[in-house]
């Protein structure tokens, strides 16, 4: 990743976009955007080789975005890490998505 530098990524249909990434008072931060229903856990960043955890995550605002009839919700965070480098790779371990299906799984009649 590139200090201040936008990056839009696909991870499983799910669209996430890295708005921003600075440094302030020794620690990196990044503006993150996706979708309302996707969450990021164990999230670390590689700063110049070493892994740096994450240390908070701080919740911005939520936009609504509509495309055709569909309203979808944007969530936009930051997360920080105590640490700062040149070289900075985020490592996402875990992505979890809720979606909403209107589709019969599974019926049962009764008899």
């Amino acid at each position: 990743m590139e200090k201040g530098k936008e990056v839009d990524l696909e991870i499983l249909g799910e669209n996430i976009k890295i708005k921003k990434v600075y440094e302030k008072d020794g620690a990196t931060y990044i503006d993150i955007a996706s979708q309302d229903t996707t969450s990021l856990n164990q999230v670390f960043l590689e700063v110049d080789g070493r892994q740096v955890p994450l240390a908070s995550t701080a919740g911005k605002d939520k936009e609504k975005v509509l495309e055709g009839d569909l309203v979808t919700i944007i969530n936009n965070r930051t997360i920080k890490f105590e640490d700062k480098g040149e070289e900075l790779n985020l490592l996402i371990d875990r992505i979890s998505f809720t979606k909403s299906y209107d589709k019969v799984i599974y019926q049962y009649k009764f008899k």
